[in-house]
């Protein structure tokens, strides 16, 4: 009989994982095969992201034996994908466009065999792959969080990532409020496995739908975005696009409902399903002081930002050191006053250079925007975005400081600083 593999799941295929989570193959082969006993058993292990093959990992993995059962088995239970966190899932970013990110959502096959001998005189071989994916699991560049008690298993997919709908979108804040100019992109999965592909295509994302709302929650306005014809859109992973609402088009009390749409039959004109809304609002107040736009990865490999309306205080941290150059004497002096110049001191300063520090300090804050902060501090990928343009800079605090609360909201203070120091010259 050949090897076999348990994911703990009844449709392991159909979902969304975090690569960061706990994901746990158990592998069981029988330890006998056609009457004769394996010997110096493992199981070889085939790890293929779909978006870079030239990433496949292939691992063996020691056996144990199961020695309390009736029909002894051999067994290891490993991550088959924890190499590929660092090798392969990442946020790519192409600045303030839309784009697509690949490696921040993409499907993984996990192919597995067994590798064994039944001589004890002759070398293991690799007997091939028993159990050969064609659909892959489907993983983003992030984690779920955990129930405290400790209630989810192994191998955790959230709900309404595939099973319920509206599905989800990989963002923290539900609700966003913008100000005049503010973009912000949404980060949607091009595929979702559960239902077929479109023929010719490697994606079943079809439409960005934005609503508009008067302050009655009438419906004013919808409009439609075909995404499958957008050329510069293509491929599994992250379509990172535009909310598609500018703020200054919202007059007083409206508001602006954003949600995806994909294909459940293979047919352009198939039936569509939706994704669950994100709510557009507009801020009325235009800040007094300048407005400090953060970008961050959240932990579903997701954009999301946060502005800092109130007053920034802006620091230049400058660092020296200083080395010998010479003993400040001059033996070639023919009088005693000049053997030591001043000219040519003892200590010259070197490595000069500064670094730009900003305190931050928000508005008030809803409790779905400070979770949403919360993954700034950990993220490795923050910037503030300014204009056309965005500042990679390093979030220095190891948490986030509460300044006022009123009625449940809260400011918050943080420091952060240009991720590059600047050189002067000599």
């Amino acid at each position: 009989m050949a090897a076999s593999v348990d994911y703990n799941n009844v449709n392991p295929t159909e979902g969304i994982y975090g690569v960061y989570n706990k994901f746990i193959a158990r592998m069981t082969a029988p330890s006998k095969d056609a009457g004769d006993d394996k010997l110096k058993h493992s199981f070889r292990v085939r790890v293929t992201p779909l978006n870079d093959t030239s990433k496949q990992i292939i691992r063996d993995f020691k056996s144990v034996k199961d020695v309390g059962v009736a029909f002894p088995t051999l067994r290891a239970n490993v991550n088959p994908v924890e190499p590929l966190r660092n090798t392969f899932f990442s946020f790519e970013y192409s600045g303030i466009s839309e784009f697509t990110s690949s490696l921040a959502y993409s499907a993984v096959t996990i192919d597995i065999g067994e590798v064994y001998t039944t001589d004890p005189e002759i070398a293991p071989t690799f007997r091939g792959y028993d159990v050969i994916q064609e659909d892959g699991f489907f993983f983003y560049n992030g984690y779920e969080r955990f129930d405290p008690i400790g209630l989810i298993g192994l191998n955790y997919r959230e709900p309404k990532w595939y099973d319920e709908t509206p599905h989800l979108l990989p963002k923290v804040k539900k609700t966003l409020y913008l100000l005049e100019g503010d973009e912000e992109f949404l980060s949607i999965p091009s595929y979702l496995n559960v239902y077929p592909e479109i023929l010719g295509s490697d994606t079943n994302l079809k439409n960005l739908v934005t609503e508009i709302y008067n302050g009655d929650g009438t419906l004013d306005t919808t409009s439609t975005i075909n995404l499958r014809l957008r050329p510069d859109l293509s491929g599994v992973g992250y379509w990172n696009i535009s909310a598609g609402v500018n703020p200054f088009n919202l007059t007083d009390g409206q508001y602006a409902e954003v949600y995806a749409q994909w294909v459940t039959d293979g047919k352009e004109a198939g039936l569509l399903v939706d994704s669950e809304r994100i709510t557009v609002k507009r801020l009325k107040c235009k800040p007094k002081d300048d407005n400090f736009r953060l970008r961050w990865i959240n932990r579903y490999g997701g954009l999301e930002y946060q502005n800092f309306q109130l007053k920034t205080d802006r620091s230049i941290q400058i660092k020296r050191g200083k080395k010998i150059s010479s003993t400040g004497i001059d033996y070639d002096a023919a009088t005693f006053a000049d053997i030591s110049n001043i000219n040519n001191p003892n200590l010259k300063e070197f490595g000069t250079s500064y670094v730009t520090k900003f305190k931050l300090r928000s508005d008030f804050l809803t409790q779905e925007e400070l979770n949403a902060l919360q993954e700034a501090f950990i993220s490795s990928k923050v910037a503030i975005v300014d204009g056309v343009e965005e500042i990679p800079v390093i979030v220095e605090d190891t948490s986030y400081r509460i300044l006022d609360v009123k009625q449940k909201l809260q400011k918050v203070e943080m420091n952060v600083r240009l991720a590059n120091f600047e050189p002067n010259q000599v």
